[in-house]
């Protein structure tokens, strides 16, 4: 159970528009779906029982934050996150 739940988790986490906010038209809809993807996502790490797995979902989802909010300020480092999603990736794959 805790793989399918880290899949869909990271399922979640890939294809989630991180970039809502910026809608010019459906923004209050966007932002239900984001905020039911956001509850489900963390639902699913409750679920899962390894404590470093669950604390490496949680940091991926910062970190794709993070990513998304440096890309919008014209600021990303592609190489950082890049290594940083690699190393939060070997510990969820483990």
């Amino acid at each position: 159970m805790n793989a399918s739940n880290i899949e869909r988790a990271l399922n979640i986490l890939n294809h989630r528009d991180w970039y809502y906010m910026m809608a010019d038209n459906g923004y209050d809809r966007r932002r239900e779906n984001a905020k039911a993807e956001m509850k489900e996502y963390v639902a699913l790490c409750n679920s899962v029982e390894d404590t470093n797995i669950n604390n490496a979902l949680r940091a991926l989802w910062i970190l794709k934050y993070n990513e998304c909010r440096d890309n919008i300020n014209g600021c990303c480092d592609d190489e950082k996150y890049a290594s940083e999603k690699a190393k939060l990736m070997k510990v969820i794959c483990s």
